[in-house]
């Protein structure tokens, strides 16, 4: 009948809508050439990136992806492939001091002053016996990439792409309410205020679960 076709209609318009202001207003971009000195933009970048998952698209087109982030030194950048705890066992006798310090979890870490001088932080330490403790070291897996070979490197930020589609989805979602309520009114029918109030509700929800598809993507743009 009439009454569905219109909600049909408008359906397709309503989702249409609320994804062209997603992606108009879904996005911020950094670029190098913006920032005084090229320090500026690394420090800014770095705190930024931190356990992203992101995406780097090199000069020669080239892409990489990271789970674990990324983080510029001496300008290279060097792209996180994934972090791992690699146990290890010491003896003993090779320990001169073991001062512990607690982060929360039921095994303490510990910086490990051996007899020969050097120092080892240690996580998840525990005395094994008499004879050993055990510890683990933190290992990070990367690749180096010169920043002189990178083009951009983006990653998105789903909540915010969400918060971003919930106004988007209501502003929608009324104004197709009322025009579809408005047809039904001039059609005669006692359907209007749930039409309108069918859209009002899914707006929101629709534009919600559009931003957070999307997503809000940061881009750092290093070269043109």
């Amino acid at each position: 009948n009439s009454s569905n076709v219109t909600v049909s209609g408008a359906m397709k318009l309503i989702i249409l809508f609320i994804v062209s202001l997603i992606f108009t207003g879904c996005s911020s971009t950094y670029r190098l050439t913006d920032f005084s000195t090229k320090e500026k933009f690394y420090t800014g970048f770095n705190k930024a990136v931190i356990n992203k998952n992101i995406n780097v698209a090199l000069i020669n087109n080239s892409t990489y992806s990271a789970l674990s982030g990324c983080k510029i030194v001496n300008d290279t950048l060097y792209l996180i492939l994934n972090r791992q705890n690699e146990k290890h066992l010491m003896p003993v006798s090779d320990i001169k001091k073991i001062k512990y310090y607690y982060t929360g979890y039921s095994t303490p870490s510990a910086d490990i002053a051996l007899k020969n001088g050097n120092e080892i932080k240690g996580g998840n330490v525990k005395v094994l016996d008499d004879s050993y403790i055990e510890y683990t070291i933190k290992k990070i897996n990367s690749i180096a990439i010169p920043v002189s070979r990178v083009k951009i490197v983006s990653y998105k930020n789903r909540w915010l792409g969400a918060l971003i589609g919930i106004p988007a989805g209501t502003v929608a979602g009324w104004g197709l309410g009322a025009f579809a309520s408005g047809y039904e009114y001039d059609n005669n029918s006692d359907q209007g205020g749930v039409i309108w109030g069918y859209f009002a509700l899914s707006g929101p929800v629709i534009g919600a679960v559009l931003g957070s598809i999307i997503g809000y993507t940061y881009t750092y743009q290093f070269n043109p």
